[in-house]
């Protein structure tokens, strides 16, 4: 039962003539009634029932009924109780003890019927209150004739009787018959002497003990309805018939009561009573039509769904409808299989008075009674048109992506079945695999908003270029996938490059352009090949083109999948790696080309695996990424140097070691507390922030040149030093360069390596450097592995040197060693 805040706080309601509405017949009810939905939380409480529980209504409603003991406070009754719940079953004339929340008890009689009301399945607990009753009995007669009375009367009735004591101080209980007594669970001697007073006090409910005075009070026999309550707090309802015992004077000698236990019989009536109230104004068209076609019941629902007022309905014949409305060809169908015995249920669409459609449910049942050439129907209608719209909308759901409402994975899979199983004997189908890089950079720096607005525009391009040759999907969060049926490995490998091409072009987001790396790996399919392993394929050549950061796309090859199985098994051993820190820091001198002495070191990182064998960055790291994993080794390397430096300055006493330039990735420099976490890092162990400088790349600082310049701000501010690597290797970012606060520039290796054999390399190389040094930097030429390339690098103005000619990669122990020798230390020139 579904209430209106307004609704439920209103008063009683104004007589007219109009028919009192439900949640009116639901206050006025004197029987306490408390409706509940089917997981127990109550819905409403009538007034007798919060009168009854002595609970307060804002408290009682919305809360679980369970939780109130006033409620149900036997564990033996809640477990009966819940189990007719859950079964959705009636629990009868459960009788208990409860504890008012003021600390009066109640002995009541709950009863619990399931309903459906208003769209809610739920439950209506009826409660009769029991616990007072009659509080006088009549005296003892003061004669033999009256003792026979008694003796005879009160053992031929089965009503309780009692006759109290008009003339005697307190008007005692003078007689009382044993069905009385065992009415009110107690004995006949339990009662006899006592008081009027005493008995309306313990054994009549309040509002009867005012009707009990009324009884005897009048001068001929008189009848109303006392509410007793028995011994144990059970509430019991009696029909009760007082009359007064005159003497020749016309005095009252006693007052003689007669009282039947109707308790059952009005429960069972007031729940008649809601039902039928219930039933009229179920949520649900209700309706009855016997064998010959005539309705005979036809609720306010079934009034508003099918649009025939009430009375009009009641009394037609089915026939009538015809023209208005096309319910009566669903209801012949349903009269026609009562006639024969058998239920009928199912959906049909129906067009109603005003020429709507809807959907419906209808279920019906025969009922023998209605009808003299047969059994008649009732049915039961309900409107789903609008679980039907939704039902729609979950299936497009189900089958389509939410950001670019593409098909999904889903669609995917069941497309490529049925594109698989079309193909002729000699045809191919092609299966593309796009992966999207910097999306995720572009969702964790500006927002989903943006990241979306990125995935949008992909799939706007691939969808404008396969058009209506084959389908576009979203198959995971960066991955696209498209199956194009009937096409050849010259048409695919085609399609492949225009695809790179597209994806190739900037993005406008936020004003500015952003670009994706695009990974494209594909394969080619025959008739029914298996489906998982089609994908499989494409899935591993894409893989492929993004390991090797290639800007073509990739043909799947037999090969790659055994490489792909290695990948697995590394992805495994890597994970394992991370749980136990499996690894270790290397540590390569950085020179002054000049004076040839160590300026600085850079911590490099090493994965030991159990076997003893050490496994370069180059080849781990890139997968680390990939798996989310980089971050936690990122921290676990911070750290590592951090405790080397502490170490290191433990052993050279007054002497600090130098600087240690560690590596940063992406993702790490991506997160949005990243200078702090440095900080926090640094604090840790004490290590002065000026001792660090942390090596960013071009393209980790391109991703998002806004937050990577707040975090070199952040850095910078705290004393961090910032470098960096490999400048001039790809796409340099000039304006980008001048904005980050960077104090370092590593020149890529490729040019120390290309300096000697590539005459326009050396123009480049010196003006990188001299661009670096006009910006105040301190530049660093890498991967220097001759005496040659050392000296023209320091010709052209570098500042710094790194590389296997002075000194390769070596434990922290060895290159303390080094540090040991003194400061004057020179490495070869």
């Amino acid at each position: 039962m579904v209430m209106s805040e307004t609704a439920a706080e209103s008063g009683p309601p104004a007589t007219s003539g109009a028919p009192l509405s439900e949640i009116e017949l639901f206050r006025i009810t004197p029987v306490p009634l408390v409706f509940t939905s089917m997981d127990g939380t109550i819905v409403d409480a009538n007034p007798a029932a919060l009168e009854l529980y002595g609970l307060d209504r804002d408290a009682v409603v919305g809360s679980h009924a369970w939780e109130h003991k006033e409620i149900v406070a036997d564990e033996a009754d809640l477990v009966a109780a819940l189990a007719a719940w859950q079964e959705r079953r009636s629990h009868r004339n459960m009788r208990q003890t409860l504890v008012r929340s003021d600390g009066q008890e109640r002995r009541v009689q709950s009863s619990f019927e399931p309903i459906r009301y208003h769209g809610v399945d739920g439950m209506v607990i009826v409660a009769i209150d029991l616990t007072e009753q009659l509080a006088t009995q009549s005296a003892l007669h003061r004669s033999n004739e009256a003792l026979r009375l008694r003796e005879r009367a009160f053992a031929a009735t089965s009503s309780g009787m009692v006759i109290f004591d008009a003339q005697a101080s307190g008007t005692p209980i003078v007689s009382v018959n044993p069905a009385y007594a065992q009415m009110l669970g107690v004995t006949e001697a339990d009662l006899l002497g006592m008081s009027l007073r005493a008995f309306s006090s313990g054994y009549l409910l309040a509002g009867s003990q005012s009707t009990m005075v009324a009884l005897l009070d009048a001068r001929h026999e008189r009848s109303g309805t006392l509410v007793h309550r028995h011994r144990d707090g059970e509430r019991i309802v009696t029909e009760a018939r007082f009359a007064p015992v005159l003497d020749a004077a016309g005095q009252r000698t006693h007052y003689v009561g007669v009282l039947q236990d109707v308790t059952d019989r009005m429960a069972t009536e007031a729940e008649l009573r809601l039902r039928s109230l219930l039933l009229d104004e179920a949520p649900a068209a209700i309706l009855a039509i016997t064998a010959d076609g005539v309705i005979t019941h036809w609720n306010a629902q079934a009034e508003r769904l099918l649009g025939w007022p009430r009375s009009d309905a009641i009394g037609a014949r089915l026939s009538e409808f015809a023209g208005s409305s096309s319910f009566h060809l669903v209801a012949r169908s349903m009269l026609d299989r009562a006639q024969a015995g058998e239920p009928w249920e199912g959906e049909a669409q129906l067009t109603v008075l005003d020429g709507k459609i809807i959907d419906i449910q209808a279920t019906s049942t025969p009922i023998p009674a209605l009808g003299t050439r047969g059994p008649g129907m009732v049915a039961v209608v309900v409107d789903i048109t609008d679980r039907k719209d939704t039902e729609g909308e979950l299936h497009r759901l189900a089958i389509s992506d939410p950001v670019t409402g593409l098909p999904n994975r889903a669609r995917f899979v069941s497309s490529l079945q049925v594109a698989l199983s079309y193909l002729e004997p000699e045809q191919t189908a092609a299966i593309f695999f796009i992966n999207v890089d910097q999306v995720r950079a572009l969702t964790a720096s500006l927002g989903h908003e943006h990241g979306d607005h990125a995935l949008l525009g992909v799939a706007e391009r691939l969808s404008a270029l396969i058009a209506d040759r084959g389908l576009v999907s979203r198959f995971s969060g960066d991955t696209f996938a498209v199956v194009v049926p009937n096409c050849g490995a010259d048409e695919a490998a085609q399609l492949a490059s225009r695809m790179q091409a597209e994806l190739q072009a900037p993005f406008e987001i936020l004003g500015r352009d952003r670009f994706i790396i695009a990974s494209i790996g594909y394969t080619l399919a025959g008739p029914n090949q298996n489906v998982t392993a089609v994908q499989t394929e494409a899935d591993i050549a894409q893989r492929e083109a993004r390991k090797l950061r290639l800007s073509e796309p990739v043909l799947f090859r037999a090969e790659m999948a055994a490489t792909a199985q290695r990948r697995l098994d590394l992805e495994t051993d890597l994970r394992q790696a991370v749980r136990e820190a499996q690894f270790t820091l290397v540590f390569q001198p950085i020179v002054s080309l000049s004076a040839r002495t160590i300026v600085a070191c850079e911590a490099l990182i090493r994965w030991k695996r159990p076997d003893g064998t050490l496994v370069l960055p180059g080849e781990f790291i890139p997968l680390a990424e990939e798996i989310g994993v980089v971050i936690p080794i990122g921290q676990w390397v911070l750290e590592e140097v951090c405790r080397t430096i502490v170490q290191w300055d433990a052993e050279l006493g007054d002497r600090k070691s130098p600087e240690v330039h560690v590596n940063i990735s992406p993702d790490q420099f991506r997160q949005p507390n990243f200078a702090g976490t440095v900080m926090a890092t640094l604090d840790h162990f004490g290590v002065d922030p000026k001792r660090i400088a942390l090596e960013v790349t071009e393209t980790t600082a391109m991703t998002d040149a806004d937050q990577s310049l707040a975090q070199s701000r952040a850095l910078r501010q705290v004393g961090v030093k910032l470098a960096m690597d490999d400048f001039g290797a790809g796409y340099s970012n000039l304006g980008l360069l001048n904005k980050l606060p960077v104090q370092m520039l590593k020149i890529d290796r490729s040019f120390a390596h290309e300096i000697e054999t590539e005459p326009g390399i050396g123009v480049i190389t010196r003006a990188l450097i001299q661009l670096g040094r006009d910006l105040g930097m301190v530049v660093t030429g890498e991967g220097i592995e001759t005496a040659e390339q050392a000296d023209r690098l320091a010709g052209l103005g570098a500042n710094r040197g790194q590389g296997y000619f002075f000194a390769r990669p070596m434990p922290a122990e060895e290159f303390l060693k080094l540090l040991q020798l003194g400061p004057s230390l020179r490495l070869p020139r």
